[in-house]
């Protein structure tokens, strides 16, 4: 990587670190050259400097690398995925707030869109929640069920912790 390119991914990196949340994409289309696995590296060892200073926004950048990379650096699908993920954060709350009809939505919405890009780790916690949901509705099948085939990806995934 020469100066001129590090330099260019610092600025692309600083921008999406100011911009407002959902407006990542956009700015990356402004950039398409720039998307691939030297962005993600820089991302990181950025995201790494700016832990060591104690800097809040690291994890968040950090998160988003993994995202651009889990799509192989293509626009459209981190666009999908970063809706997804919006979609299983709403689905959780709702859950938590016992609101079950809407998780239960969101959730669909939300394995829909991750089964799109063929994001497993998305699909395995997608049908989690939603056996979650089955489980406080009393439809304990249905939730074994859906349990069985989060636990199937997460397997794949090699996802202890899932």
């Amino acid at each position: 990587m020469d100066e001129q390119r590090i330099e260019a991914y610092l600025s692309l990196i600083q921008e999406l670190l100011n911009c407002a949340s959902g407006e990542e994409v956009p700015r990356l289309s402004n950039y398409p050259e720039l998307i691939g696995a030297e962005l993600v590296q820089v991302m990181r060892a950025f995201a790494e400097m700016m832990a060591q200073q104690g800097q809040g926004n690291a994890g968040w950048l950090r998160n988003f690398a993994g995202k651009i990379e889990a799509v192989n650096y293509e626009l459209p699908r981190l666009e999908t995925k970063l809706v997804a993920d919006a979609l299983l954060q709403q689905g959780f709350q709702q859950y938590q707030q016992s609101q079950y009809p809407q998780a239960w939505e969101s959730l669909q919405q939300s394995l829909a869109l991750y089964q799109e890009i063929e994001d497993k780790a998305g699909i395995a916690s997608s049908l989690g929640q939603l056996g979650s949901v089955q489980r406080n509705r009393g439809n304990w099948d249905e939730a074994e069920r859906l349990y069985q085939q989060s636990l199937q990806l997460r397997t794949e995934l090699g996802d202890r912790s899932g």
